[in-house]
């Protein structure tokens, strides 16, 4: 309430009640971390797998619930495959590749998004 009072008789004043309100920030995502491990070792027999997940913060650093991701590897590795929306990595025994690198993609703006090299090492 903002009260005017007049300077030369205290008894002559007028009231106005204001009500102000803070217009809120949309929140937008701006990073994707991954995490997961570094390294997936190929079986000799049969397919190995590794699940990813991926957090999306907003422009204040903090995580945005709901956000999801989209996975993709960022170049095609013979025997290496993700699903595209759990972060299941498939690597298939038959793989001689050395690494791939996961890509996480936020589904809001495709723009926002985290890559993971994953280094493959051979089962002994």
């Amino acid at each position: 309430t903002l009260v005017a009072t007049s300077t030369t008789d205290a008894e002559v004043k007028a009231e106005k009640t204001v009500e102000l309100t803070q217009e809120e920030e949309e929140l937008v995502p701006t990073t994707v971390e991954i995490s997961g491990a570094d390294s997936i070792e190929v079986k000799l027999s049969g397919a190995a797998t590794e699940t990813y997940t991926a957090t999306v913060k907003d422009q204040n650093g903090d995580e945005m619930e709901g956000e999801t991701v989209t996975w993709s590897l960022k170049e095609a590795v013979e025997g290496v495959s993700v699903n595209a929306s759990t972060g299941e990595v498939t690597v298939a025994d038959t793989t001689e590749a050395a690494s791939f690198t996961l890509v996480a993609t936020s589904t809001t703006d495709a723009e926002v998004k985290a890559e993971k090299t994953v280094t493959l090492t051979q089962e002994v």
